[in-house]
């Protein structure tokens, strides 16, 4: 009896510490390892703060008509009204018209999540004019500051000198 009462005892510390003990170390090891995970996001995540901090001051030092040129070029939302705008005001440089502009998505080139900055929309429209006149419009649309490229252009015989001109373009922006 004198040694079954400690035996009981180092008995009941040996259960307790291997079904009560042992669980709760093994949680604290993996709230460890949760925690090292947490630790690196807010490290990475402090990281990028610092590079979008550094990036805004590199912004804020172009001058205001630079930036005004970056956001013309590449866009950060498309503005279907305002890109019809620019093209009509362009083209009534040369006394000629916009007919029929219909603005669609460009086509996506691949299946599954897109991965890319910036997307694209297509401009559809006509116009009718001299092929010296249309050479020189499409010179202005290729020196203006919107990064635009044209996707398709067919033209028909008009009257006299004149062709009427279908032209697709493609302007980009970034997402």
């Amino acid at each position: 009896m004198r040694f079954l009462f400690p035996t009981l005892l180092i008995l009941v510390a040996v259960l307790m510490f291997y079904f009560l003990t042992i669980p709760k170390l093994e949680s604290v090891g993996a709230l460890r390892d949760s925690a090292a995970t947490v630790n690196q996001a807010l490290d990475k995540a402090r990281e990028l703060v610092s590079i979008r901090d550094i990036k805004q001051k590199e912004l804020n030092n172009f001058s205001p008509d630079t930036r005004a040129r970056l956001e013309k070029f590449l866009p950060d939302r498309i503005d279907n009204v305002r890109l019809i705008i620019d093209l009509i005001a362009l083209a009534d440089r040369y006394n000629m018209e916009i007919k029929n502009p219909q603005i669609e998505a460009a086509p996506k080139g691949s299946v599954g999540a897109d991965l890319n900055k910036f997307d694209s929309v297509d401009l559809s429209f006509s116009v009718n004019g001299t092929y010296d006149i249309f050479q020189r419009f499409l010179a202005d649309m290729e020196q203006s500051l919107r990064l635009i490229d044209v996707t398709s252009l067919s033209f028909t015989a008009g009257e006299k000198d004149t062709y009427d001109y279908n032209v697709t373009i493609r302007t980009y922006w970034l997402k």
